[in-house]
């Protein structure tokens, strides 16, 4: 929402409308003459784009800040998909590297005693081996032991009047950040104004991480004024096993998408993009996590890794 975006530059006009945008491009042509940046915000859902520009207080400082990273970053391809956005996606292969982690948890009384109003009165219950239940009457939250998420509910909260996305993002942000929520590098993925849900992805060292066996958001849906679902992990990665690191070496975009139209593994049509990340598992000991790089498609339903050494990839579960 372009009045989030007012937290990171001032505008003149403070009485800006209520838009949003999903890209933001980025125009240096007219540094050199008047110090001039052209933003372009471009909502992809509404087919609309919004132009502004923004004065660079210091050339070299913009140089070194974007220009030259993006010189030295590798180079991407464009695949063009009638009638949508294109693809873009490197040309040459890329080296990462397999993680193996030793976890650690958050305590689950501290939010016990953030998400309820009293938590005095909470009474726990255990529903199976994997699985408790706390309960002040009013509100309840279930934990996964086993996967290590809780997910909390205030129905009396549930809400169907209209909620800005603006005030969406930042009643989450503050929500979330209040408690220390932030545990790790989550950043925000999507907003969905009709459900009031707000979500966090986590990054794991600039990628995106995804599991079928975990949760790797923070989902945030809002009531009437207050939060009446929240679903998060509770596990942090506490320390690496150096000795489980191994480079992987993946093939590059180009040669993904190539392979992945010669063998119809998917219709492209319902593709939206191809990005590198971390697959997240635990390992044959619980306390212990890997994190495998991979290639994953990304559909407007959700995700999925690629297998490039067979037909069709991993379906996906939690997320």
């Amino acid at each position: 929402p372009l009045h989030v975006f007012m937290e990171v530059l001032s505008f003149e006009n403070e009485e800006l409308p209520q838009i949003s945008f999903d890209r933001l491009i980025i125009d240096w042509n007219d540094l050199a003459k008047d110090r001039k940046l052209n933003l372009f915000l471009l909502n992809t859902k509404n087919h609309t784009l919004y132009r502004t520009s923004v004065e660079a207080q210091n050339e070299n400082v913009f140089e070194d800040a974007l220009v030259e990273p993006i010189n030295k970053s590798s180079e991407y391809m464009e695949y063009l998909i009638e009638n949508q956005l294109s693809i873009y996606s490197t040309k040459n292969q890329m080296e990462s590297v397999k993680y193996m982690y030793y976890i650690d948890e958050l305590s689950i009384d501290q939010f016990k005693k953030v998400l309820f109003e009293d938590p005095g009165i909470v009474k726990k219950s255990v529903e199976s081996v994997t699985l408790e239940k706390y309960n002040d009457g009013m509100s309840f939250m279930t934990v996964d032991t086993r996967s290590r998420f809780l997910n909390y509910v205030y129905p009396a909260s549930e809400g169907i009047a209209e909620i800005l996305p603006s005030d969406l993002v930042k009643d989450s942000f503050n929500f979330i950040n209040y408690h220390g929520g932030f545990n790790s590098d989550f950043r925000i993925s999507t907003i969905n104004k009709d459900m009031h849900t707000v979500e966090y992805r986590f990054y794991y060292q600039g990628f995106p991480v995804f599991s079928d066996e975990t949760i790797t958001k923070l989902t945030t849906t809002w009531g009437d004024k207050q939060v009446y679902k929240y679903r998060r992990p509770y596990y942090v990665l506490e320390m690496d096993i150096p000795s489980e690191m191994e480079i992987k070496e993946l093939p590059a975009g180009e040669e993904v998408i190539n392979d992945l139209i010669e063998n119809r593994q998917y219709d492209f049509t319902n593709v939206n993009d191809l990005v590198l990340g971390y697959y997240l598992q635990q390992s044959s000991g619980l306390r212990v996590f890997e994190l495998m790089p991979s290639w994953f498609v990304i559909t407007e339903t959700g995700w999925e890794p690629i297998d490039l050494s067979k037909q069709g990839g991993m379906n996906n579960g939690l997320e």
